[in-house]
C-alpha cells in the first residue's frame, strides 16, 4: 500500500504502530521522529527512512512536508481510551472478514 502524505507545518498524526516495515521518502520538507526508534532523526527533502515491524512511534513536518510512504500492511491507530484502530476508526480487531488476517 502506498501513499502520498502532506503534512501542515507542526501537524502531528495519531500515535501509531507500523504493524510490518514501512518505508518513506520526503519528497518535501523534513519529517521529524518525535519519539520512537528513530527519535530526533530529521529526514529531509529527497531522502529515504525506514521502520520496522512493531516500531511504534509519533512523527511531525515542523514546516510541514510531503511523504510518499510504503506500508506492507495499514498502520494500527491507538485512541486516547487506548482502543486500537485502523485509519477508518474501525476496530482494529474488526477491520478484516473473519478468517483473513493482514
Amino acid at each position: 500500500m502506498d501513499a502520498v502524505l502532506p503534512f501542515a507545518p507542526g501537524a502531528v498524526p495519531p500515535d501509531h504502530e507500523h504493524v510490518n516495515i514501512e518505508q518513506s521518502y520526503v519528497l518535501e520538507g523534513t519529517l521529524l521522529d518525535k519519539e520512537g526508534p528513530v527519535q530526533s532523526i530529521a529526514c529531509k527533502a529527497g531522502e529515504f527512512i525506514w521502520r520496522e515491524a512493531g516500531s511504534r512511534h509519533t512523527a511531525c513536518g515542523p514546516d510541514g512536508a510531503l511523504i510518499l510512504a510504503t506500508f506492507q500492511v495499514p498502520n494500527k491507530f491507538f485512541e486516547a481510551d487506548r482502543r486500537a484502530v485502523d485509519a477508518s476508526v474501525q476496530d482494529w480487531d474488526e477491520r478484516a472478514p473473519s478468517g483473513i488476517s493482514w
